[in-house]
Protein backbone atom coordinates (compact mmCIF):
# COMPACT_ATOMS: atom_id res chain seq x y z
CA UNK A 1 0.00 0.00 0.00
CA UNK A 2 1.30 3.44 -0.91
CA UNK A 3 1.87 6.07 1.74
CA UNK A 4 -0.72 8.84 1.76
CA UNK A 5 0.85 12.29 1.70
CA UNK A 6 -0.77 14.84 3.97
CA UNK A 7 -0.21 18.59 3.86
CA UNK A 8 -1.19 21.64 5.88
CA UNK A 9 -1.69 24.93 4.03
CA UNK A 10 -1.12 27.11 7.08
CA UNK A 11 2.18 28.95 6.65
CA UNK A 12 4.90 28.13 9.17
CA UNK A 13 6.27 31.01 11.23
CA UNK A 14 9.24 31.64 13.50
CA UNK A 15 9.60 34.57 15.86
CA UNK A 16 12.97 36.30 16.02
CA UNK A 17 14.17 39.41 17.82
CA UNK A 18 16.00 42.00 15.74
CA UNK A 19 17.38 45.06 17.54
CA UNK A 20 14.97 44.47 20.42
CA UNK A 21 11.91 44.23 18.15
CA UNK A 22 9.99 40.98 17.89
CA UNK A 23 9.67 40.03 14.26
CA UNK A 24 8.06 37.13 12.46
CA UNK A 25 9.63 35.06 9.72
CA UNK A 26 6.84 33.57 7.64
CA UNK A 27 7.20 30.70 5.22
CA UNK A 28 7.20 31.89 1.62
CA UNK A 29 3.98 31.43 -0.29
CA UNK A 30 4.09 29.97 -3.78
CA UNK A 31 4.05 33.51 -5.16
CA UNK A 32 6.86 34.55 -2.81
CA UNK A 33 8.97 31.55 -3.82
CA UNK A 34 8.38 32.33 -7.50
CA UNK A 35 9.31 35.98 -6.98
CA UNK A 36 12.56 34.91 -5.32
CA UNK A 37 13.33 32.32 -8.02
CA UNK A 38 12.62 34.85 -10.78
CA UNK A 39 15.02 37.27 -9.06
CA UNK A 40 17.74 34.60 -9.12
CA UNK A 41 16.99 33.61 -12.74
CA UNK A 42 17.21 37.25 -13.85
CA UNK A 43 20.87 37.18 -12.78
CA UNK A 44 21.79 33.99 -14.64
CA UNK A 45 24.34 34.26 -17.45
CA UNK A 46 25.98 31.70 -19.70
CA UNK A 47 29.56 30.77 -18.84
CA UNK A 48 30.50 29.91 -22.43
CA UNK A 49 30.85 26.23 -21.48
CA UNK A 50 28.52 23.28 -21.92
CA UNK A 51 27.35 21.04 -19.09
CA UNK A 52 27.45 17.22 -19.23
CA UNK A 53 24.15 17.20 -21.18
CA UNK A 54 25.47 19.61 -23.80
CA UNK A 55 23.36 22.51 -22.51
CA UNK A 56 24.87 25.94 -21.87
CA UNK A 57 26.36 26.13 -18.38
CA UNK A 58 24.84 28.94 -16.33
CA UNK A 59 25.98 30.88 -13.28
CA UNK A 60 24.63 33.72 -11.17
CA UNK A 61 26.30 36.91 -12.34
CA UNK A 62 26.08 38.64 -8.95
CA UNK A 63 24.92 37.63 -5.49
CA UNK A 64 24.56 41.26 -4.37
CA UNK A 65 21.15 41.73 -2.77
CA UNK A 66 20.05 38.10 -3.07
CA UNK A 67 19.84 37.47 0.69
CA UNK A 68 18.12 40.81 1.30
CA UNK A 69 15.55 39.93 -1.37
CA UNK A 70 14.79 36.59 0.28
CA UNK A 71 14.45 38.12 3.74
CA UNK A 72 12.33 41.03 2.52
CA UNK A 73 9.77 38.50 1.28
CA UNK A 74 9.39 36.83 4.66
CA UNK A 75 10.25 39.04 7.68
CA UNK A 76 7.77 41.43 9.27
CA UNK A 77 7.71 43.43 12.49
CA UNK A 78 5.24 41.68 14.80
CA UNK A 79 4.03 44.97 16.30
CA UNK A 80 2.83 46.63 13.09
CA UNK A 81 3.05 43.85 10.48
CA UNK A 82 5.31 45.94 8.26
CA UNK A 83 8.15 44.37 6.35
CA UNK A 84 11.69 45.59 5.94
CA UNK A 85 13.05 47.20 2.78
CA UNK A 86 15.86 45.38 1.00
CA UNK A 87 17.99 48.51 1.42
CA UNK A 88 17.59 48.24 5.22
CA UNK A 89 18.19 44.49 5.37
CA UNK A 90 21.32 44.73 3.23
CA UNK A 91 22.93 46.92 5.94
CA UNK A 92 22.50 44.29 8.68
CA UNK A 93 25.62 42.30 9.70
CA UNK A 94 26.37 39.34 7.46
CA UNK A 95 26.27 36.97 10.45
CA UNK A 96 22.66 38.02 11.10
CA UNK A 97 21.73 37.70 7.43
CA UNK A 98 23.22 34.21 7.26
CA UNK A 99 21.28 32.94 10.28
CA UNK A 100 18.00 34.53 9.17
CA UNK A 101 18.32 33.20 5.62
CA UNK A 102 18.84 29.66 6.97
CA UNK A 103 15.60 29.95 8.94
CA UNK A 104 13.68 31.29 5.93
CA UNK A 105 15.13 28.64 3.63
CA UNK A 106 14.36 25.90 6.13
CA UNK A 107 10.73 26.72 6.85
CA UNK A 108 10.10 27.50 3.17
CA UNK A 109 11.53 24.22 1.92
CA UNK A 110 14.16 25.93 -0.21
CA UNK A 111 16.89 23.60 1.08
CA UNK A 112 16.72 20.25 2.89
CA UNK A 113 19.98 20.83 4.76
CA UNK A 114 18.88 24.25 6.00
CA UNK A 115 15.58 22.89 7.28
CA UNK A 116 17.27 20.76 9.92
CA UNK A 117 19.54 23.66 10.94
CA UNK A 118 16.57 26.01 11.43
CA UNK A 119 14.84 23.42 13.63
CA UNK A 120 17.94 22.88 15.71
CA UNK A 121 18.78 26.57 16.06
Amino acid sequence: MKEVLQFETKLKTQEVVIDGNTCVITELTGDGRDTYNDYIRSRMVETGKLDKNGDPEMKVSSMKGVTAKLLSLSITNKKDGKGFAESVISQWPSSVLEKLSKVVSGISGLSDSNEEESKNG
